[in-house]
């Protein structure tokens, strides 16, 4: 009974968020091309960038 409920609310949590995902990908393309022209005013593109590509880095050698 237990596996049965938590499967259901696994696939209800997939649904949901699989209706919802245009809205977050037009919500996360909004803040990223907000957060760029603001970077780009300030002149700290360069920083941001960099800051970026080591966090990626990380979680990239993380998961090898």
């Amino acid at each position: 009974m237990i596996t049965l409920l938590s499967y259901t609310i696994v696939l209800i949590t997939i649904l949901l968020v699989a209706s919802h995902l245009r809205v977050f990908a037009q919500d996360a393309y909004a803040m990223l091309r907000n957060e760029f022209q603001a970077s780009l005013e300030r002149g700290r593109l360069l920083s941001g960038l960099a800051f970026g590509g080591l966090w990626v880095l990380i979680f990239g050698l993380a998961y090898i």
